[in-house]
């Protein structure tokens, strides 16, 4: 496909900020549901063995890995008939994308903790000429 990771590190450093993303990024509206079925995928190296584990279809496995890659422009799998094996570029992609998933578990239960702790009875005492 048309990128690289390193054409996409490349542009980064371009503008020296790692933020900086532009219309066509490769990454905007990217869903996390795209990323899981990719992660899963080439954890398995099966398009079947994903879909158990996310308890999908193979084919809406599938639809959602070539989703991804049309929006990133990138080649991710390398597919035959018996299994699907990682690309130079899905290596790279698939180690940047466990990263975002871990770190979206860790931001859901830090959420998840910050509310349990936000949660009790709040007694007030107030003067009965207020209410």
């Amino acid at each position: 496909m048309a990128r690289s990771m390193a054409g996409l590190d490349s542009r980064e450093n371009r503008h020296g900020n790692h933020n900086f993303m532009d219309k066509t990024s490769a990454i905007a509206g990217t869903s996390v549901r795209l990323l899981q079925a990719f992660a899963a995928a080439a954890k398995h190296g099966s398009f079947a063995r994903a879909a158990r584990e996310l308890g999908l279809s193979a084919s809406a496995v599938t639809k959602s890995v070539q989703r991804l890659e049309q929006q990133v422009k990138l080649r991710l799998f390398q597919r035959t008939t018996r299994r699907v094996t990682l690309t130079q570029e899905g290596e790279a992609y698939y180690a940047r994308c466990r990263r975002v998933l871990d770190e979206l578990v860790e931001l859901a239960l830090l959420a998840a903790r910050t509310a349990a702790a936000s949660t009790g009875v709040l007694h007030l005492e107030v003067p009965l000429a207020y209410g």
